[in-house]
């Protein structure tokens, strides 16, 4: 795995990239319960 120098990335970049993984993880979980429902 590559290193990144600190000075490239601040730490609010690094939360922003972290936050957007979790939201997109986070919608991919509720689109697949809708697809599930609908299939219902």
């Amino acid at each position: 795995m590559p290193t990144i120098k600190a000075n490239d990335w601040t730490k609010e970049q690094l939360e922003e990239i972290k936050n957007n993984e979790d939201h997109s993880l986070f919608d991919s979980i509720i689109k697949s319960h809708l697809r599930e429902r609908e299939a219902e």
